[in-house]
């Protein structure tokens, strides 16, 4: 550790070379770095097969989850009554995501389906 003299009599602050431990706010959000695609003029088209193929991924990440919860409130396991409840309750709102998701990407279908029939 070293010291360093601030402007008044006796005042000093301790330097360290740790990185400071509160690093709130200063942060830079992964997406800055992310890698964006240069733009093309060629329309990205998505597939009906790839919506149902979305769709079934999404229906089998929610079984998963479900599946995940019942285990855990059906058995005994080593983590803290707080920290399986903090467990569950991540596990239920990932799967509430999931279910928006799903719920979204079925009214955009059903959209498309309504518009293709009018069109």
């Amino acid at each position: 550790m070293r010291f360093e003299k601030i402007g008044s009599v006796g005042s000093q602050r301790m330097l360290s070379k740790k990185p400071p431990t509160d690093l709130a706010g200063r942060c830079t959000p992964a997406h800055l770095f992310a890698r964006v695609p240069e733009r093309s003029t060629a329309a990205v088209v998505i597939t009906w097969e790839q919506i149902e193929a979305r769709k079934q991924r999404l229906d089998e990440l929610a079984r998963g989850l479900m599946k995940e919860a019942a285990i855990l409130d059906q058995h005994d396991d080593s983590l803290l009554r707080v920290e399986r409840e903090a467990y569950i309750k991540a596990i239920r709102d990932a799967l509430a995501s999931v279910e928006t998701a799903r719920v979204v990407l079925a009214h955009a279908t059903q959209r498309v389906a309504r518009e293709g029939r009018q069109g």
